[in-house]
């Protein structure tokens, strides 16, 4: 029972990850690309003078898009692509440095919601390999997972709408809308929300067993 508690437990660590990998993917390219432009012109090298934003589209024309194009290495011909999620050089003389601190602590909030998640998985997991279950630590640990997933998105969310705004007063792409609605099939909003059941399952069986234990 231990060996299939582990898998499963396995198996929601991973996802949790996968579904976080796009997230410390563009942090870390996000911070690399910063560095290197630090870095080039204190060299004197000549840098674009563009800010790039992460934007959510939607595109309106499937059959004919022409939005976004790729070389195709193998034969050198050109394929078009779909854009979803992108990102994408705003002139910086028409991104606003405020905008670039707001959406860089939403940025900072959601790593560290990620983070605390799964902080609170692992105890709670821990808690289960000493035979403590059905608790209140636990509940209060489900909840606060929970919380912090929900949370994550909704920084997240708010992120892309900020950047979709911006982006959109100073660019406009044929063929495509700018749109969040992309970012609904990230799985962090079903997970938090499936925390917080657990959460209240474990809270009314433990108080089932609390009343039955004083009509004892």
């Amino acid at each position: 029972m231990k060996k299939r508690l582990n898998l499963i437990c396995l198996g929601i660590v991973l996802a949790v990850l996968v579904s976080m990998s796009f997230l410390f993917s563009t942090f870390y390219y996000g911070f690399k690309a910063g560095i290197d432009a630090y870095e080039q012109g204190a060299a004197g090298v000549e840098k674009l003078d563009v800010t790039y934003k992460m934007i959510g589209t939607m595109p309106t024309d499937v059959i004919t898009n022409e939005t976004a194009t790729a070389i195709n290495e193998k034969d050198g011909s050109t394929v078009s692509i779909l854009p979803f999620i992108s990102m994408i050089g705003v002139p910086n003389e028409k991104a606003d440095a405020t905008d670039s601190i707001f959406l860089s602590l939403l940025d900072w909030m959601v790593m560290i919601c990620c983070i605390y998640a799964i902080v609170q998985f692992v105890k709670m997991i821990r808690n289960i390999h000493r035979n403590i279950i059905f608790d209140w630590a636990n509940v209060k640990r489900l909840r606060r997972l929970g919380f912090s997933l929900i949370l994550s998105f909704c920084c997240s969310l708010v992120t892309f709408a900020i950047n979709n705004h911006l982006v959109s007063q100073a660019i406009s792409l044929k063929d495509c809308d700018f749109s969040i609605a992309f970012q609904f099939s990230d799985p962090t909003l079903l997970i938090g929300f499936t925390a917080l059941l657990f959460a209240e399952i474990f809270a009314i069986g433990l108080k089932m067993k609390e009343e039955n234990d004083l009509t004892i």
